[in-house]
């Protein structure tokens, strides 16, 4: 639980201050889609100096390139969450510890009485620290300690924190608290969220006091230019590469001829569907997801399943439902992956490391290649271009067997991007079947705009 209320006070060389902030910055891009913050690259440890350097660096490029400011808040909420979610009881009472000893340190902090007259709303940030000491000084109760630890679970309302309504706008607006008096009360299942709620306002009130007191000094700062000026054109170019992906508007007749772009995984299971014309119910549901992700609409989505399971299954099939008696299921399946059913909450397609620590059944279709396959079915799922290349096969037999997928995979990738599809531009690490195809696709010279 990192609120960083105090910039830190340390000397620092140019080559650490850049390294700092572009590192997390990069970090941030390469997460944007997956959320997936299991690696955490070292700047970006919790509590150390090098994580709160970069912190308020990327505080104050957003007040240098406004247009950056919600990606970056968003990349910072997600982490802090996600910090959130991994904490110990232990460093979770730590943290507490220190807002409440920083908290006076802030107030007194110079330029904060000056720039609390200048925000919009200047007794939201009297409520926003008065909230977040409330809450900490709560956690750091005994019982409601060990109940937390022990006992609380996503529907506990044992414990509610009063807390002003400003302060929990997104929990009203989703009905999961209640209103008395101009408060909410927030039970205790709830406090996570209404700790990145917290989080996300003392961010944007941090940016307010960049802006009103230091912004003029930055700019005028040569070092600081330059560094902004390349974190603004790391940020263009990936909302350039954004932009295309999503005008890239995928039809259920182009999925084979996209197919060149697809990751060896996903290669395989439209391979046995378009053989056994079935797949079993996890892999249409991650094979759904991953076109989903690629650009196939919910309607070619349907277009594409019924095509498939109108057909007679083979006997070695694993599904032997078809489109004409479960057509019902199949749609709202579909509709259900794209957020239009149920929850209405859109679902995401798998990272690598998913799909690698599955555990499989004998008769189920997918999986890394370059985990579950034998060396048989593994060579089926490459492309022959590249197989026929020995040393290209002989290093990837080698990372398989070093239990490094990843790395096999990215062998493979490089070698069937140069040989089929002519191309030698560098391309971006992937991290899941998704990103392999986005980097393949984004850096070949086929157009994206069907």
């Amino acid at each position: 639980m990192i609120f960083y209320l105090i910039p830190p006070r340390v000397r620092i060389d140019l080559t650490n201050f850049n390294e700092c902030c572009f590192s997390r910055f990069k970090f941030f891009i390469e997460k944007a889609d997956s959320r997936d913050y299991d690696t955490i690259i070292e700047k970006l440890i919790p509590g150390t100096k090098m994580d709160q350097i970069g912190h308020f660096l990327l505080r104050c490029f957003c007040t240098y390139h406004p247009v950056a400011k919600d990606f970056i808040i968003r990349q910072e909420v997600n982490l802090f969450f996600h910090r959130l979610e991994t904490l110990s009881w232990s460093d979770c009472r730590k943290s507490c510890k220190t807002i409440l000893k920083q908290i006076p340190l802030f107030h007194n902090y110079k330029v904060f009485n000056s720039i609390k007259r200048c925000v919009e709303k200047p007794y939201c940030a009297e409520l926003l620290w008065s909230t977040l000491k409330n809450i900490c000084e709560t956690l750091l109760n005994h019982s409601i300690g060990h109940h937390l630890k022990t006992d609380c679970n996503s529907n506990c309302k044992k414990y509610c924190e009063k807390v002003p309504f400003q302060m929990c706008l997104s929990l009203i607006r989703n009905r999961a608290v209640q209103l008395q008096d101009g408060f909410a009360l927030v039970p205790c299942s709830m406090w996570n969220f209404l700790l990145v709620e917290l989080f996300r306002h003392h961010y944007e009130f941090g940016l307010t006091m960049i802006s009103n007191t230091i912004l003029p000094y930055l700019s005028s700062d040569v070092r600081w230019t330059i560094a902004f000026n390349q974190l603004s054109n790391t940020y263009d170019s990936f909302k350039q590469r954004k932009s295309l992906i999503s005008q890239s508007h995928l039809s259920a007749r182009q999925v084979d001829h996209e197919k060149i772009y697809f990751p060896p995984c996903m290669v395989h299971l439209l391979k046995m569907l378009r053989t056994q014309h079935r797949l079993s119910h996890q892999w249409r549901y991650n094979f759904s997801l991953f076109l989903k992700d690629i650009g196939l609409s919910v309607d070619e989505s349907i277009e594409f399943w019924k095509t498939e399971y109108s057909k007679s299954c083979t006997a070695g099939s694993s599904c032997t439902h078809s489109w004409q008696a479960n057509h019902r299921k199949y749609i709202y399946s579909i509709r259900h992956l794209y957020g239009l059913e149920g929850s209405r909450l859109q679902k995401k397609s798998k990272t690598c490391k998913a799909y690698q620590d599955m555990s499989l059944g004998i008769r189920e279709e997918g999986g890394c290649p370059f985990v579950h396959f034998d060396e048989t079915n593994l060579m089926a799922s490459l492309s022959s271009e590249v197989t026929q290349k020995n040393d290209i096969v002989t290093e990837i037999f080698r990372l398989k067997a070093a239990n490094n997928p990843c790395g096999a995979c990215n062998v493979y990738r490089e070698a069937y991007y140069i040989k089929i599809l002519q191309q030698n531009e560098p391309l971006e690490k992937f991290t899941s079947p998704l990103t392999f195809y986005r980097s393949v696709k984004l850096c070949s010279n086929q157009s994206l705009d069907w």
